[in-house]
């Protein structure tokens, strides 16, 4: 299985999970505990996509640059999520906040996901190919 491909289904599952939390949430008008725990379960998903999507990006690099990209890039998208994250929840009144937060995260990964998935991938014939290494 590629990375790509391993990616787009650990980032659906987590998408998936995510906004059913997050959904689930306003139907109840409350977020039980084990919302969280279903939350919890998609950003890991969503963690581990991210670390093989960092990988893949540079597919053909040495390996310790694979490594670092490989770790940058979920740490990347963490951080913008975390002001994403503080400003819905200084907008938001008690349990809305995490559940406003999880749906969200849940959907913008789902349509990335599809958005990826419907996209070819690079052809090797006519992929890049460093000189360095002929």
């Amino acid at each position: 299985m590629s990375p790509r491909l391993l990616a787009a289904a650990l980032g659906g599952l987590g998408g998936l999970l995510l906004a059913l939390a997050g959904g689930l949430s306003f139907l109840a008008h409350r977020s039980p505990s084990w919302h969280g725990a279903l939350a919890v379960a998609g950003y890991a998903g969503v963690l581990a996509a991210l670390c093989l999507m960092g990988y893949a990006i540079v597919a053909h690099a040495p390996v310790w640059l694979r490594l670092i990209v490989s770790v940058a890039f979920p740490l990347l998208a963490a951080s913008v999520w975390q002001v994403v994250d503080q400003a819905i929840d200084d907008r938001a009144d008690g349990w809305k906040g995490p559940a406003t937060t999880h749906l969200l995260g849940g959907l913008i990964v789902l349509v990335v996901v599809l958005v990826m998935s419907r996209r070819p991938g690079a052809d090797r014939a006519g992929a890049y190919a460093p000189t360095h290494h002929r």
